[in-house]
């Protein structure tokens, strides 16, 4: 099962996480293998770059010259050898070979079998002190080299390496409370009463990291709707939006619906939030999360958020754009394979064309924010200034005095390694004219 995850990742792009979800669904196997399937699959992933570097020192052909089941039955083995005490090395090589012969042939199988021996003695696996240290940290912390010298330019190294530190950690399960069913310490009381122990975030009150607690989403609170699963830093963009009682918000691109059930929640579910998406089936998900919380003013409708325009109606609006992702690696760690310095680019231009129909659906007066969960500046600052460049009516309104200075100034910007959550930035406008 992680085999498959990692190839089809790799030959069609699919989330390995939702293939190996998918998969385990339907099997007979134990809670213990599960997530030994989960651990091999989110290993391989997040550390493909230092694997990668381990192997293509011991091979004498390119290690992407190989089919793809072949490359990732060395990967998972090597991901064991190298990163998990408790698996043995002869059993690690053992099970590597048996994929490789049943995906292979035997010339496949023993080469597995040769590389991955090689790669327990451990020699392969160290990186050259006088290497360019961008170069270093990338493969130390497996990262692409492009995105490390961008935040060594920015941060400096020591700063970056606490990044991709974080980035590769496995990132906590953030709860919201529901503040329609109740007082936040009768939802506390419960999570004690299920043996889930939580402590609350710093950044935002009603936040919750849980520190201990299996079967959480089966417990009757999580299915009354006491709390949902939201990182804190996209609870700020709905903070900074602040929407009222009785007002009418767009949430221009909705789906699945963690920011569009704050924002009910936020109006005390008093009003109209009219939630917008283009795939149908991700709405569907976002109806259901609505009406698990108890929210009645949730509306959807399918619709392209690039060719809305709702001309001035709505009080305020949160445009939070499709992006590059660079803020949440931790939880999405294949997105650091897939994405290039050209991609940021292209999403900036698709975010300023979002951001200028959100735009448009605004009254005067009303507030527009536009929310990403990237920490690189063409898709943040950069979308901001060009879009106030075309768009005269609007002003940036500082965010320090909507949420709290240690993530705000003028803007939004959290990071992994700084704050306990996913990186993220919002930036709260007003139209004036």
């Amino acid at each position: 099962m992680a085999l498959e995850a990692l190839v089809r990742l790799e030959t069609t792009g699919a989330y390995p996480k939702a293939v190996l979800n998918a998969r385990l669904g339907a099997s007979a196997l134990t809670d213990a293998d599960r997530n030994l399937a989960r651990e091999l699959v989110r290993g391989a992933v997040v550390w493909r770059g230092r694997i990668d570097y381990t192997l293509s020192r011991l091979l004498d052909r390119p290690l992407e010259g190989l089919p793809p089941p072949i490359r990732n039955a060395l990967r998972i083995g090597a991901y064991q050898i190298l990163f998990l005490e408790h698996i043995p090395a002869y059993a690690a090589v053992s099970e590597s070979v048996r994929l490789a012969r049943k995906h292979g042939h035997a010339g496949t199988a023993g080469l597995v079998n040769a590389v991955l021996r090689r790669v327990a003695d451990r020699s392969a696996d160290a990186v050259a002190e006088e290497m360019d240290p961008v170069d270093r940290l990338a493969i130390l912390w497996s990262h692409p080299v492009w995105m490390v010298r961008r935040w060594v330019d920015r941060l400096g190294p020591q700063e970056t390496e606490s990044l991709c530190r974080a980035n590769n950690r496995i990132p906590p399960v953030i709860l919201r409370h529901n503040g329609l069913k109740g007082p936040l310490q009768t939802l506390l009381d419960r999570l004690c009463a299920e043996g889930v122990r939580v402590r609350p975030h710093p950044l935002q009150e009603g936040f919750l990291v849980v520190e201990e607690g299996w079967g959480l989403f089966r417990t009757p609170l999580f299915q009354e709707g006491w709390a949902t699963v939201q990182d804190v830093s996209a609870g700020l963009a709905v903070c900074l939006l602040d929407p009222r009682p009785g007002e009418t918000v767009l949430d221009l691109c909705a789906a699945p619906g963690g920011k569009t059930g704050f924002i009910a929640e936020r109006m005390g579910d008093r009003g109209r939030v009219v939630a917008l998406d283009r795939h149908a089936g991700r709405l569907r998900r976002l109806t259901e999360n609505a009406r698990r919380l108890g929210l009645r003013s949730v509306e959807t409708a399918v619709l392209d958020a690039s060719t809305f325009d709702a001309g001035g109606a709505f009080d305020r609006a949160l445009v939070d754009a499709p992006c590059s992702g660079l803020g949440v690696l931790a939880r999405r760690p294949d997105i650091r394979w897939r994405r290039g310095p050209s991609d940021l680019r292209e999403l900036a231009q698709a975010q300023l064309q979002l951001l200028s129909r959100g735009a448009v659906s605004v009254r005067r007066g009303g507030v527009l924010v536009y929310s990403t969960c990237t920490t690189e500046p063409e898709e943040n600052e950069g979308v901001v200034e060009a879009f106030l460049t075309a768009h005269s009516e609007f002003e940036v309104e500082p965010a320090r005095d909507c949420v709290s200075s240690e993530v705000a100034d003028h803007y939004v910007q959290t990071w992994s390694h700084r704050h306990d959550c996913d990186g993220a930035f919002a930036a709260r406008l007003r139209r004036v004219r």
